[in-house]
């Protein structure tokens, strides 16, 4: 995938994005949608918020979803969560999900575009399969001491990169797919128009970022946007 390095991802995608304006607590979920991250060993996913529901599937240590809602139900608190493996959506137990990004992240129209990215394209493979089909190609390898899958799916135009099951990459360079709503051809000022200004700003290229290690490219040719890039970046040992 194009401009891919390795910086850190695993837990650092949560702890450092919150860790310096909230050292002395976890972040909350305050808006929706945003991404939420396992603390459990074999968490049940179910169709409704409530014990006695269908389960749907299961959730693992650093397991990444993204998060709907909050619900309140005879006390207990749910989330909703986008169906990581399925179509539609399920409820995870509330005590069993972390934030990853704190209070003045996730109401940022970065961070919205990137959960869209999440929705739209699928946060683990099982899901962008779900949503997009097949791949024309797929590339599998393990990297690190600890054996983590690296996966590419490519597609017309079109490359998603997943690291340990999460999605790390989408890379678009034609056709009508969508950064949350921004598409191959847009002027620039649409991307202003809906990001605010890039943290960077160069004549051909934008770039914005989404907490500590997300990263969102844009280049243009003839003031038309050409090509679109999300990337976090990881280390791996």
């Amino acid at each position: 995938m194009k401009n891919s390095k390795l910086f850190i991802f695993a837990l650092l995608i949560c702890v450092l994005i919150s860790s310096a304006a909230f050292a002395d607590r976890l972040p909350e979920f305050q808006s929706f949608p945003t991404l939420g991250r396992c603390n459990g060993t074999n968490v049940r996913i179910r169709e409704d918020p409530s014990t006695e529901s269908e389960i749907l599937g299961k959730l693992n240590p650093d397991n990444f979803v993204v998060v709907l809602d909050k619900f309140v139900t005879d006390g207990a608190t749910w989330y909703e969560i986008d169906n990581p493996f399925d179509d539609g959506s399920a409820f995870v137990f509330g005590k069993y999900l972390d934030a990853c990004y704190n209070e003045k992240y996730q109401d940022n129209p970065v961070h919205k575009l990137v959960m869209n990215l999440y929705l739209t394209f699928g946060v683990t493979p099982e899901k962008a399969v779900k949503l997009s089909g097949r791949p024309k190609k797929q590339e599998r390898e393990t990297v690190g001491s600890d054996n983590l899958e690296r996966v590419n799916f490519t597609y017309n135009n079109l490359t998603l990169e997943y690291l340990d099951k999460s999605l790390t990459g989408v890379d678009i360079s034609g056709g009508k797919k969508s950064f949350s709503g921004i598409k191959i051809g847009d002027d620039a000022e649409k991307v202003i128009e809906t990001l605010g200004e890039p943290k960077d700003k160069e004549e051909n290229l934008y770039n914005y970022q989404d907490g500590e290690m997300t990263f969102i490219t844009f280049e243009f040719q003839n003031n038309k946007v050409s090509h679109m890039n999300y990337q976090v970046y990881y280390d791996i040992e």
